[in-house]
């Protein structure tokens, strides 16, 4: 025999998953202060860093599945809004991951040879994208923001 209460419960908590499930798809943003978002624009008008490769999809996918997942089963009423929120925690971690090792699953246009003596001449990091550390400093700390 159910009881009332547990029945009621459970149909309140699957209400809120369902509402969850329909609502438009969330919008995720990182957000970085703002000299370090124009050092990132002008950086990826030469080199599309932040694409999403298969590797990131895959990544990503895996993230906010698994998420969604634990959401549930601990009875988040919010179990897409929890997802996305992990998805873009992966998506700052690849980021971040390829700044470190110059493009790491994309593949990245070489530094002009005058750069790169350049950079050697001032003591830079010889990174693609890692002159000072900076910006990648800024992808790891950024805030994440879900709309």
């Amino acid at each position: 025999m159910i009881s009332v209460k547990s029945t009621t419960g459970s149909i309140k908590h699957l209400e809120d998953v369902t509402r969850s499930l329909s609502a438009p798809p969330h919008a995720i943003v990182l957000r970085i202060a703002p000299d370090q978002q124009r050092k990132l624009d002008l950086f990826t008008a030469q080199r599309d860093i932040l694409q999403m490769t298969p590797v990131a999809q895959t990544s990503v996918n895996s993230a906010v599945r698994d998420e969604v997942s634990v959401s549930i089963a601990r009875g988040s009423r919010t179990p897409l809004a929890d997802g996305a929120v992990a998805g873009a925690q992966e998506l700052k971690r690849l980021y971040t991951d390829r700044f470190l090792k110059s493009g790491g699953d994309v593949t990245l246009k070489a530094l002009s040879r005058a750069w790169a003596t350049r950079k050697r001449r001032r003591g830079l990091d010889p990174r693609i994208g890692y002159a000072t550390g900076a910006l990648a400093r800024a992808i790891a700390q950024s805030t994440i923001v879900v709309r």
